[in-house]
């Protein structure tokens, strides 16, 4: 794995009786410091739901070099017969030290700093029927920082930036996965972090994903 996604974390469960996830995640690395992430939440479960989240990130793998606001209206109009999807993006720029972040409907994104939280704006909509007032913003993105995006499979007060706030960059990953799973690793991931708390507050009523990414 390359340092880029090194601290990366990324976990996704179908509803409970349901053989796919109506969730998706899309990670696209761009240069040595660049990263395009994207967390897609299909309407409703089952196979319609993970078709359409499925339809959106194979539009995403085309659209890399647009900017976000223009990726967001082709994936509208490439989901136009479909169930549509929620859908959140963030561009990363680590030597800029920045976050540029967009989404249209109840996905839930997180930025975390030194125990403080700032919850991300989203427009209101589906990708796929049409949606209004989406404004990019853009974040400064400082070392020891974390980006948490998830959908509403994981209800909305979980403690998640409890789970994450003792957390400094260079043992992070050990720090959180050892308050999450009840357990000291050394050798906990970004990934095994993400799976954790996803078992710890997913929905036994809904699909469930999240996606966690620390800059260090």
């Amino acid at each position: 794995m390359s340092s880029l996604v090194a601290n990366l974390g990324l976990a996704l469960r179908a509803m409970p009786g349901e053989s796919v996830c109506g969730d998706q995640i899309g990670v696209w690395p761009q240069a040595e410091h660049r990263l395009q992430l994207a967390l897609a939440d299909g309407l409703g479960h089952g196979q319609g739901a993970h078709q359409a989240a499925c339809n959106v990130m194979r539009l995403l793998d085309d659209l890399q070099p647009l900017a976000i606001s223009s990726r967001f209206q082709y994936c509208d109009e490439g989901l136009l017969h479909s169930r549509g999807v929620a859908l959140a993006m963030a561009d990363i720029d680590l030597q800029a030290h920045c976050l540029t972040h967009a989404a249209v409907g109840n996905i839930r994104s997180l930025l975390l700093r030194h125990g403080k939280v700032r919850r991300l704006g989203a427009a209101r909509g589906i990708v796929g029927a049409g949606y209004r007032d989406l404004y990019p913003e853009q974040h400064d993105f400082q070392p020891g920082d974390w980006l948490v995006m998830f959908s509403d499979g994981i209800n909305e007060d979980a403690q998640i930036a409890d789970a994450l706030s003792g957390a400094e960059p260079s043992g992070a990953t050990r720090q959180a996965s050892s308050q999450v799973a009840g357990r000291t690793s050394t050798q906990a991931t970004g990934q095994a972090i993400a799976q954790a708390l996803l078992e710890r507050w997913a929905s036994a009523h809904d699909d469930a994903s999240l996606l966690l990414y620390q800059h260090v």
